[in-house]
């Protein structure tokens, strides 16, 4: 296995541990619950402000 496949592999795990994480939190919001609201909101927030970094080229590096 070379480099790039090692790297592969871990952005494949890295995107079954994210897919896995926001489906807790869209879960967590559908509760409704005000203790968990803040944690939902800021998780939301971060992953959107990724998302429109990797859009503009900007995609932190180490992320892919």
């Amino acid at each position: 296995m070379n480099d790039d496949d090692i790297r592969r592999a871990r952005l494949r795990e890295l995107a079954a541990t994210t897919t896995a994480a926001m489906e807790d939190i869209y879960w967590l919001l559908s509760t409704k619950d005000p203790e968990y609201a803040g944690i939902c909101e800021g998780a939301i927030a971060a992953r959107q402000l990724h998302e429109r970094l990797c859009k503009e080229g900007k995609e932190p590096e180490g992320t892919g």
